[in-house]
Formats: structure tokens, C-alpha cells, sequence
């Protein structure tokens, strides 16, 4: 059986003592060069890893942050991730990352506990996912109990926890206030779930409910795409708000591949229906490049037929045929900001927890491009609209 290696069989091997390795090892580099390459690379070629329990008992602290969040295969999430562990990485610290869409029949809480039993030092809570569940006040009570510092990033806020998350509300207005700007009056929120029933759906749906009340239009009901019906009045300025799922359905959080058919089948569901809108404010990007997909299919233009924005400034935001307005998420800064933070925390300062808002800059495209013929097409169609307000033709 091979054995494990050892800081004291590694210092036998190079000639040294047991506390030039360990010091080596653990960031203390005032020794000559030669004398730290001929370390690492004898701690890389046996794959040394150090003993965290022991180092735990021996220094009292283990040097290590957990990274909880849930982005399955998406991108945004997964870019948190990395620029947490980059920005770990840059300290003294090590990370530990648990994505709860991996653990197949895991709870959140049972991750947690992992965390706890690996003799974390903090930990970062990544994303709405990790506190929609019903676990959560004893997730809360388990890591104030245990005295675990942590660090909320967009996910709502808890008692105590500094939380720093991208102002979704103000990105939503700043998109909708966009789409106003280019003449059209007749704008649909397309939201992923029941906003009330999401964190980012409510502030989303408050974003887009406040650019259009704040240019003098009124806001229709919230419908479900499976019940969808024309809603539009004769005249002015107007904005309907969809959701994707049944009423009944809980919000759980999905893989991309899973957003993707849910919104090809939603698009494909009210295309038939004969949906006319003149801008679509979609929840994020892989909706928009949905959107617009599927509209092509159906012989309709972006952004002539109707413009469409996204949000998160993902790759599929200039990847498709027609590259999308976006709002971006400033995750680096966001990751670094969230670092600062817990470490802040870790050595004592456990001033009560506030939410810092970060901007969501716009990212203007031609999913949105300027165009007067919205204008011109609503003054001259030839249809008449019925005494409900319904528009039998697209841009009528």
C-alpha cells in the first residue's frame, strides 16, 4: 500500500528541517528561491495534501472558506464560483465549493453540516437558490451556533449576514426605460415563475412596473403564459407581466438545458396564439436568445417585429443571430467585494450585516436598435381592435 506523504518524509528527502517545509507550504516564502521551487515541486510530484483536521487542532484554525450555491450548468453562477475561488485564492485561504443541483437528493442543510465537519472558517452563500428553502432558519441557527462567520451574494437578505447583490430592481427599470426610448408602448416582463413566488422575480417585476408607471402606463394583471390572452388596450402606453410556470408550480431552480425547452415551448405556445408585444424585458439572457429563436422561426424580426433584452451579459447574449441587449452583473468585483468581507469577519469584526447594491451597467445591442417603424406600423394598420382592446395583427 503506498504511503502517505508526510512533511517530515518530504523534509528527509530534501535535506531540511520539518518547519522550513511546513512554513514553505503555507506561504512563508523568505527562503531562497531554489529552496521554495525544490519544496513545491517535491509537495506536487508526491501530491501532497495537508491533514485540515490536524491543522485545525494544532493552529486552531483550518485556513479554509466553503462556497455554497446552486448553479447547476449555468453560467452566471458558475462564474461566481470561480471569481470566489479566485479571489480566495489570492489570500492565505483555501476554498471548499458544494453546488447544491450536484448532490442528487442532498438538503442544503446536509451541505452545510459537510462545511462544518471540514472546519470551515466562513462561508459564502452564492445565489437565490440556497435560501428558498424551508431548512433555512436552521441553517441559520447551525452556523451562528457553530460562530461561522458568512457572506450572502444574490440572495436575499438574513439576519446578521452582510449580503452584496446586483441591483436587479434598477437593472429592470434601466432595460424597460431603454425599450420606452425606442417608441414602443406595449412591453411584456416575461418572468421564469410568480415573481412573489422568486426574490429576483419580485425585484425584476418592481424594476419593470416602476419605468412604465413612471412614463404614465398602466400595468396588467399577471398572467400565465398557458392561460395567455390580448390584453392591450386601444391606446397609450402599456406593460403585461408573464410567468412561465403553472400558478400552482414551486419555483425550484434548473439546469440550462432545462430553461432552454421550458422557454421554446412557452414562445412556441404563445406565438400560436397570435402574442403581440412591441418589447419583451426577458428574466435573463438564455430566455431572450429563446425569444428570439424561436420568433425567427415564426417569420417574425428582431428587433423590427419586436425588440427583446436579456440580463446577466452571459456568453449566448452575442452568440446568437441577433446579439442581445443586456444588463451585466459586475461578478468579479462583486466576488472580491465578498472576500474582503468574510475575511473582515473571520478576524473579528462582526459589525451587523448590511446589503451593499451593486450596478448592473446596460450593454446596448441590436436586439433593441432604434426604429420608427413601430410607430409608423401601429398608425397605419388596417385592422380594427375589438371594443376589449384585443389587436388582431402583431404590431396593430
Amino acid at each position: 500500500m503506498k504511503k502517505h506523504t508526510t512533511l517530515a518524509s518530504m523534509a528527509k528527502t530534501l535535506g531540511l528541517s520539518r518547519s522550513t517545509v511546513s512554513e514553505i507550504l503555507n506561504g512563508k516564502e523568505n527562503y531562497s528561491k531554489e529552496t521554495v521551487s525544490r519544496v513545491k515541486n517535491l509537495a506536487a510530484a508526491r501530491h501532497y495534501h495537508p491533514n485540515r483536521a490536524a491543522q485545525a487542532t494544532r493552529r486552531g484554525r483550518s485556513n479554509l472558506i466553503g462556497i455554497l450555491h446552486s448553479g447547476g450548468t449555468l453560467q452566471v453562477p458558475n462564474e461566481r464560483a470561480y471569481h470566489l475561488g479566485k479571489a480566495i485564492g489570492a489570500t492565505a485561504h483555501e476554498f471548499l465549493v458544494g453546488d447544491w443541483l450536484w448532490h442528487s437528493g442532498s438538503s442544503l442543510l446536509s451541505l452545510v453540516r459537510l462545511m462544518l465537519a471540514s472546519r470551515v472558517e466562513g462561508i459564502i452563500f452564492s445565489d437565490a437558490a440556497t435560501f428558498t428553502h424551508a431548512d433555512t432558519r436552521e441553517i441559520l441557527d447551525l452556523i451562528n451556533s457553530a460562530d461561522i462567520p458568512a457572506v450572502i451574494i444574490s440572495a436575499p437578505h438574513q439576519p446578521n449576514i452582510p449580503a452584496i447583490n446586483a441591483d436587479f430592481e434598477q437593472g429592470f427599470y434601466d432595460l424597460t426605460r431603454h425599450l420606452l426610448s425606442t417608441g414602443r408602448e406595449r412591453l411584456t416582463l416575461q418572468l421564469a415563475d410568480r415573481a412573489e413566488s422568486s426574490w429576483h422575480g419580485i425585484l425584476r417585476q418592481r424594476g419593470f412596473c416602476r419605468a412604465i408607471q413612471e412614463a404614465g402606463g398602466v400595468i396588467h394583471d399577471a398572467l400565465s403564459v398557458w392561460e395567455y390572452r390580448k390584453r392591450w388596450k386601444r391606446r397609450g402606453l402599456q406593460g403585461e407581466i408573464l410567468f412561465a410556470t403553472p400558478p400552482a408550480a414551486p419555483w425550484t431552480p434548473a439546469p440550462f438545458s432545462f430553461q432552454h425547452d421550458l422557454a421554446q415551448q412557452v414562445y412556441e405556445s404563445l406565438f400560436q396564439k397570435g402574442f403581440a408585444t412591441e418589447g419583451i424585458v426577458a428574466s435573463n439572457d438564455e430566455w431572450a436568445a429563446s425569444i428570439i429563436n424561436t420568433g425567427l422561426r415564426h417569420g417574425l424580426s428582431v428587433p423590427g417585429t419586436f425588440g427583446v433584452t436579456g440580463f446577466d451579459n452571459s456568453f449566448l447574449s452575442t452568440m446568437g443571430p441577433v446579439p442581445i441587449t443586456t444588463a451585466s452583473q459586475e461578478t468579479e468585483q462583486t466576488c472580491r467585494m465578498a472576500v474582503d468581507i468574510l475575511l473582515q469577519r473571520i478576524q473579528g469584526n462582526r459589525e451587523p450585516g448590511a446589503t451593499v447594491l451593486m450596478p448592473c451597467p446596460l450593454l446596448l445591442r441590436e436586439s433593441t436598435t432604434t426604429t420608427q417603424a413601430i410607430t409608423g406600423a401601429r398608425a397605419s394598420c388596417p385592422h380594427d381592435c375589438n371594443e376589449a382592446g384585443e389587436t388582431p395583427a402583431l404590431l396593430c
